[in-house]
């Protein structure tokens, strides 16, 4: 702070005070920011670029784990808040397939994978000319779960292409992102400035003036 207004008279009326300009920062753990989002078997970490976050971790997805990986883009919106926005998320199975979801997203599977697959029932389930080596999409990832058969040469089990489903259901989506924003209520002008990613989690200064005290 730089300095205080006395407001009422000393020594005996004295109301209170009024600070000048006040500067300070304020920390949203990671931690935290997992439980707000429900995510807590995700990790955040920061990212090699400035303003970004890394996000990892294992899931349960049908009958295996699948590893979640993405990168968030941190941002400032407007003097009184600041969003973080999930982008570039993949599911990956080891050794069987990577997820990605979301609109241009689909399902890739492995190469050894995609070479067990008969290519003449993929084409004629979907009725499309259908590779088993090309990213699937929309109606063909849906294919795989109405006819089990496709799945079965691969030995994937049609409970994890039913999760991964799930992946692009908009409520799912919507947890890709999170915001937050200062009260309205707060006495005084208090303001974000600069915000930072550290390893412990989101730090953003605040600046403020005219802030009564007592």
């Amino acid at each position: 702070m730089d300095d205080i207004r006395i407001v009422g008279s000393l020594p005996s009326s004295v109301k209170g005070a009024v600070l000048s300009r006040v500067r300070g920062d304020v920390l949203l753990d990671f931690k935290d920011l997992n439980r707000e989002v429900g995510a807590s078997q995700i990790h955040l970490m920061p990212g090699p670029e400035k303003n970004t976050v890394l996000a990892g971790g294992d899931v349960p997805v049908g009958d295996k784990q699948a590893q979640i990986r993405g990168r968030a883009q941190l941002q400032r919106t407007g003097d009184r808040g600041l969003r973080m926005t999930v982008r570039d998320t993949r599911v990956v199975v080891p050794g069987l397939l990577t997820y990605v979801p979301g609109k241009g997203g689909g399902l890739q599977l492995t190469a050894p994978v995609a070479d067990k697959m008969d290519q003449g029932e993929l084409q004629q389930a979907t009725g499309k000319h259908v590779l088993p080596q090309q990213m699937m999409k929309g109606r063909v990832l849906d294919t795989l779960v109405d006819h089990p058969s496709l799945l079965k040469p691969t030995g994937i089990d049609p409970s994890l292409i039913q999760g991964l489903q799930k992946l692009r259901e908009p409520k799912v989506a919507q947890k890709m992102e999170f915001s937050a924003q200062l009260p309205d209520n707060l006495p005084g002008d208090i303001r974000l400035r600069a915000i930072s990613v550290t390893k412990n989690g989101i730090r953003a200064q605040l600046t403020g003036k005219g802030v009564p005290v007592g």
